[in-house]
């Protein structure tokens, strides 16, 4: 029941970043190639980089290890199903 307040919650959190954002400031996915702010939100944290992000971006990362079998595709269903 949490779930959809949750997503929404988050929605309204990478509106605000972009929108808060200098365009001076933004990161540009090589994958991609959209320009976001440099968040957790969008990057997943990796300390071994200067900036302390990602080089691509979360839904990028995600495509690419399902594509090359790393991880399942899930959609949220086979959770909600999981808990019924």
């Amino acid at each position: 029941m949490d779930e959809i307040p949750r997503k929404i919650a988050l929605a309204a959190a990478k509106i605000n970043a972009e929108v808060d954002t200098p365009k001076s400031k933004l990161i540009k996915c090589p994958h991609c190639e959209r320009l976001l702010p440099p968040s957790t939100l969008f990057f997943s944290q990796n300390k071994a980089r200067p900036s302390g992000l990602a080089r691509l971006c979360k839904e990028c990362d995600r495509a690419i290890r399902v594509k090359n079998g790393k991880v399942k595709e899930y959609d949220g269903r086979e959770k909600a199903a999981q808990m019924s």
